[in-house]
């Protein structure tokens, strides 16, 4: 423990240079930010009372595969595309999804402010379930925080180096 301790100490003290240690305190502000508040009010949880509740003809289903695979609905009477979350994505939704035939009227309920589909209904029948895809969002913001924190640590680290003149 105490050689974990020297370490550290002399890590933590070592000189950085001036302009990492503004990029540290700006970039770790932004992004601490952005983690913290962005994500927390775009996927902030939500009851099923909040919901937006969406009645739409479905058109098409576009899946990409990125880093995670990433599912966008098409309707023909919204603008625009509906995410599905890449959380809830599994193999056997985008098969049911895309065996629906287009012409279909889906229920929806849809996050207020990011749009995400939340709870998929066709015939009576539920694609995607609000409880689980809320459970996962909130787990993702969950995330999003400690990636904040992170960050805002990264700034005071900055801002010390910076205060204590430990820069070249």
């Amino acid at each position: 423990m105490q050689k974990l301790k020297r370490w550290l100490h002399a890590e933590l003290t070592e000189r950085i240079p001036k302009g990492a240690a503004y990029f540290l305190l700006i970039a770790g502000v932004i992004l601490g930010i952005v983690f913290t508040v962005g994500e927390h009010y775009w996927h902030q949880p939500v009851e099923r009372a909040d919901a937006r509740e969406l009645q739409a003809v479905y058109d098409r289903c576009e899946v990409h595969y990125r880093r995670s695979t990433h599912v966008l609905l098409r309707f023909a009477d919204y603008d625009g595309p509906l995410d599905v979350p890449t959380e809830c994505v599994t193999r056997s939704l985008i098969e049911e999804i895309q065996s629906i035939p287009a012409g279909t009227v889906l229920e929806l309920k849809l996050h207020p402010r990011s749009h995400v589909i939340l709870e998929l209904r066709s015939h009576g029948r539920t694609l995607l379930n609000f409880e689980e895809t809320s459970a996962r969002l909130n787990a993702r913001v969950h995330g999003f925080r400690w990636l904040g924190l992170f960050a805002f640590l990264c700034a005071a680290f900055g801002a010390r180096k910076l205060w204590k003149r430990e820069v070249f």
